[in-house]
């Protein structure tokens, strides 16, 4: 229990802390309480490297940082915000009005053997806000939730990271030009948060002959981005296939829930799409990757779910043995098969490959070989 003065410190909010996009997400309780002053941390400068999301304090007797000391009617509620971020809580000396308070104050670690360069808020917000306002945003529909597993957080910086990746506008030809602002009295609630979410939405449209629609009510399974690659060795034209359970054929009363797939995952952290295929190739098949080909980007369910997969075809070199690999972190039982091609083709023909991810790439595969063998030689 921290003592009254310590209590009666408040918080000094600077730079990216001070932005309206993610105070406003707050908890009520913490949101400035009318008591935000001017004020300065003296012999303080502002670094940054490229990948850091917040900026870092360096001691400089030549400078200082300009920002708020908050008074808030719970101090602790503000920085925990930030949590997630690796960020650390000091208190130091600052002032304001001419007095000098000790103040909690956040700031990221300074990377150790990265360059780094003074902070500038217009790159910041243009290279950083728009996933740190997603993540924040996550982070307070899962307390809605009771969000209280350990998967918690990762899930929530990969459906930030998805929100994120949303905003690109992707080519308009056959599609409606429909926007943001043919969707109004959007509400959304999260009714629950694991590894994935499940989310409520209600909501007006504007239908096709301009009229508003009534109240729409829908539930969505959210997840973050995903990946899945098909590795094909041009030389011996095999591929490599996976099986493992899965939790959907086992719910929905398969006899055998074990399935024949592609190599794939979920886009971790802040990653690309690519590295987070080379990645998941390492763990579910111990196999390094060589170069890749962009098949599709697509919505595997569109009606209920918001995952949105990247799918390749990866060069490899399959002269191994099927074996038997995963994380054990994260329960997996992963065998791996090579395959000719044919055959991988004649198990889709007859029904034992039926999952979305594999017959797109294994049909892509069909159609690009002789191209992708003469690319790749």
């Amino acid at each position: 229990m921290q003592d009254d003065q310590t209590r009666r410190s408040g918080v000094f909010l600077y730079g990216p802390f001070l932005a309206p996009e993610l105070l406003a997400l707050a908890n009520p309780a913490a949101r400035p309480s009318g008591a935000a002053v001017p004020a300065r941390l003296p012999g303080w400068r502002l670094e940054t490297s490229d990948d850091a999301v917040f900026p870092h304090l360096v001691e400089d007797a030549a400078h200082s940082v300009d920002g708020l000391f908050v008074a808030c009617a719970d101090p602790w509620q503000l920085p925990p915000l930030f949590s997630g971020f690796d960020i650390l809580i000091k208190e130091m000396p600052i002032i304001f009005s001419k007095t000098q308070r000790l103040a909690r104050i956040p700031s990221a670690p300074k990377p150790a053997h990265r360059q780094t360069v003074p902070w500038q808020e217009p790159v910041w917000r243009a290279r950083h806000l728009p996933f740190v306002a997603a993540l924040l945003r996550e982070r307070v529909w899962d307390q809605a939730a009771g969000a209280t597993t350990p998967a918690a957080p990762l899930a929530a910086h990969r459906r930030a990271l998805a929100a994120n990746r949303a905003t690109a506008v992707p080519p308009i030809d056959l599609r409606s030009d429909f926007g943001p602002g043919d969707i109004q009295d959007l509400h959304r609630s999260r009714v629950y948060s694991g590894i994935f979410a499940l989310d409520t939405l209600r909501y007006r449209l504007r239908r096709y002959d301009g009229a508003l629609s009534p109240t729409v009510e829908r539930e969505v399974f959210v997840s973050g981005d995903a990946v899945s690659v098909l590795p094909w060795d041009p030389q011996r034209d095999h591929v490599l296939l996976i099986e493992q359970i899965r939790a959907g054929l086992l719910a929905r009363g398969e006899a055998n829930p074990w399935n024949l797939e592609v190599i794939a995952g979920l886009v971790d952290r802040r990653e690309a799409p690519e590295a987070a295929a080379r990645r998941e190739a390492a763990e579910e098949a111990d196999l390094t990757l060589g170069r890749m080909e962009t098949v599709a980007e697509y919505y595997s369910s569109p009606g209920a779910m918001t995952e949105f997969l990247t799918a390749f075809i990866a060069e490899a070199d399959l002269d191994r043995a099927p074996g038997v690999h995963g994380l054990a972190s994260e329960a997996e039982d992963i065998r791996t098969l090579v395959l000719p091609f044919e055959t991988a083709m004649a198990a889709a023909r007859r029904g034992e490959v039926r999952n979305a991810p594999a017959l797109l790439l294994l049909l892509a595969l069909a159609e690009r070989r002789a191209a992708l063998r003469k690319a790749w030689r």
